[in-house]
């Protein structure tokens, strides 16, 4: 049987880790989480706990109520999408504004909130262009 020292298992090791092979537990946690990346979630968050409250709203008894609530729930969303990607800094503030004001429940209001004032002290964190080309029509020759 072929047996190996402990140094030649830890020499091993650390090439690998040099290498990008292992990742280090210690490289693992030197990951932060930013800040608009965190805001973006609770905005994702919200609009996505007020689309299940306002569901119940639907099938309950109040189904215009619900479904105008369920479109508007939408900005939110696209407001924690923009935040994510750190584009459109005004189109991620007017998704936590619609999530402050037209989200049901109290947590789906406070996530949005608390994410509202993340966007606000984060501007300078956007990137100033937005790639609109994914929006545009392909013109056909």
């Amino acid at each position: 049987m072929l047996t190996k020292d402990k140094s030649d298992v830890n020499n091993e090791e650390d090439e690998a880790i040099e290498h990008n092979n292992i990742s280090d537990s210690s490289k693992r946690s030197s990951k932060k989480i930013s800040k608009l990346m965190f805001a973006g979630i609770l905005l994702i968050a919200a609009g996505t706990l007020s689309i299940m409250v306002l569901i119940t709203y639907v099938i309950i008894d109040y189904p215009t109520i619900g479904s105008m609530g369920i479109m508007v729930s939408f900005f939110p969303i696209l407001g924690g999408i923009f935040a994510l990607l750190k584009k459109g800094w005004l189109i991620s503030l007017f998704g936590g504004i619609v999530g402050i004001l037209f989200s049901a429940g109290i947590i789906s209001i406070i996530l949005a909130l608390v994410a509202f004032l993340i966007i606000v002290f984060s501007r300078k964190e956007f990137q100033q262009n937005i790639d609109w080309s994914l929006f545009k029509r392909k013109k056909e020759d």
